[in-house]
């Protein structure tokens, strides 16, 4: 799928994941977005996501990871709330970028 786009919406209390564009999902944006008190991850990036805009959303209290990248998705930027729930343990997330993968994370 080219150019999704996920704005301003809430993704709470799926299954699964709370916000998945889909496998192969190229040059999506993703922002002003919050996920939380999914089964498994809050946003979910599968099976090579790339060139897509993460930006100003929020994640927390989701069953498994606050994000999860695949070691094939590539050329993604993260930007704002999401770089807390990446990084930040106490957020309820635990997941680092893989190496290499050309994803950057960033302040707005």
């Amino acid at each position: 799928m080219d150019d999704p786009l996920v704005d301003h919406c809430e993704a709470a209390g799926n299954a699964q994941e709370g916000i998945h564009l889909g496998t192969y999902a190229t040059r999506g944006i993703v922002r002003y977005s919050r996920a939380h008190d999914n089964g498994q991850d809050g946003p979910y990036l599968c099976w090579f996501v790339r060139q897509t805009l993460y930006e100003g959303n929020q994640s927390w209290n989701n069953g498994e990871d606050g994000i999860s990248l695949e070691h094939v998705d590539t050329h993604n930027n993260f930007v704002g709330e999401f770089k807390q729930a990446i990084f930040d343990e106490s957020q309820g997330s635990h997941n680092q970028l893989p190496q290499p993968t050309g994803n950057q994370v960033r302040e707005p």
